[in-house]
């Protein structure tokens, strides 16, 4: 995957505000979510070696709680992803689905 700027910092100062090693990070991880993720894997994300691949970015989110946007430099707010409630969210469910914006059409057509 393609290096993005300032993302090595974020996780680095993530780990750092959860007092955590990159071997403890690594190792949560890999329990966590059943995967086989190294120290290496983190150290290389942190020093913008390389960045984590879609899914895995994915994975640091829910593991930090953060969101995507925070992660990759879009925005300062962190915005847990916990705070989403997929359960009343029109078309949310239960798998991670999350919540469908109106249209413009649609929200001009309902003030009609």
């Amino acid at each position: 995957m393609e290096k993005i700027e300032g993302l090595g910092k974020r996780l680095k100062d993530l780990r750092e505000r959860d007092e955590k090693t990159v071997e403890m990070v690594a190792y949560d991880i890999s329990h966590r979510f059943n995967i086989n993720l190294s120290k290496g894997h983190i150290s290389k994300w942190e020093n913008e070696v390389n960045a984590p691949s879609l899914a895995m970015a994915r994975l640091l989110c829910l593991y930090y709680d953060v969101s995507l946007d925070y992660l990759i430099g879009l925005t300062d707010s962190k915005l847990p992803s916990r705070l989403i409630n997929r359960k009343e969210t029109k078309g949310g469910d239960n798998n991670g689905n999350i919540r469908r914006f109106p249209t413009k059409t649609e929200t001009d057509s309902s003030h009609t």
